[in-house]
């Protein structure tokens, strides 16, 4: 009995030191360690022992409330408490968080959480009203993607028939802004004035700027309160500019400029959208 008592106690040792060392790694790296930061790391055991000594991984993880890989913790969040969870980053940040804002970091839970409840993390915003489209049509455009994401929805709403908004929720990854009902592909470019020099700029960084039919431009007053004027230009008419990343398009012609709002009135399609935003 003497003996027995002994040995669950070196074991429960065992158990606790294994457990201090994924407590020191969260507090040197500020996120949860993942299986290969116990690979062959001479600082720590490897992540086998903890395998054999708690059935998994993650089983050892969630012994401590750290947030799995795969998104389970010993922790189960109602739907209202993860709703809170983003109108803290919010308020705090004063910006939309995204998925690797929540991905190890043990103040919040993993976007695989939400996905699993909401079917995403946009779909959560959206029900908070703190999705990026949201945001725009409450006034908020300060930021530069929400500036460039303000003229895309004015143009998604301009096509009397359904199109397609391949920016929306993956604009990090798509290759365009859009296709339209006639299903040509176009991208949505916007720039403000600038008052000084009378000119606005307008930069194609897109590295796949050569699939794209259509650019659809937003000329903005300086601070990007009221739409001067929306064009609509095939991509051919100005494949020198956009080989070169920019184009300025200058409101008077004072200096014989290649492109002003007086050379360009073929392009012209204000009529079509809002004004006043």
């Amino acid at each position: 009995m003497k003996i027995e008592s002994i040995k669950l106690n070196n074991k429960e040792e065992k158990k606790e030191e294994l457990l201090t060392h994924l407590r020191d790694f969260l507090e040197k790296n500020g996120r949860p360690p993942m299986q290969k930061d116990f690979m062959c790391n001479s600082k720590y055991p490897s992540y086998i022992t903890y395998c054999r000594t708690f059935g998994s991984w993650n089983k050892a993880l969630e012994l401590l409330g750290m947030e799995t890989r795969n998104g389970g913790n010993n922790t189960q969040y109602t739907k209202v408490e993860l709703l809170d969870f983003l109108q803290k980053f919010y308020d705090e940040n004063k910006r939309i968080p995204i998925c690797k804002d929540f991905d190890n970091n043990p103040k919040y839970p993993s976007h695989i959480t939400y996905y699993r409840t909401f079917g995403g993390m946009n779909k959560a915003l959206k029900l908070i009203n703190l999705d990026i489209d949201s945001i725009i049509k409450n006034g908020n455009v300060e930021g530069n993607y929400q500036k460039g994401r303000l003229f895309e929805l004015k143009v998604i709403e301009h096509f009397e028939k359904e199109s397609i908004d391949l920016s929306g929720n993956n604009f990090t990854h798509s290759h365009s802004d859009g296709i339209c009902p006639s299903g040509h592909i176009y991208d949505a470019k916007s720039a403000s004035l600038n008052t000084d020099r009378g000119v606005w700029q307008i930069k194609f960084r897109n590295k796949y700027k050569h699939e794209i039919q259509w650019y659809y431009i937003g000329l903005f007053d300086d601070n990007y309160s009221k739409l001067l004027y929306a064009l609509r230009i095939p991509a051919s008419e100005f494949k020198d500019s956009i080989d070169s990343s920019y184009m300025n398009i200058y409101l008077k012609n004072n200096y014989n400029h290649k492109y002003t709002i007086d050379n360009m009135k073929q392009f012209i399609i204000t009529e079509k959208f809002i004004n006043e935003l």
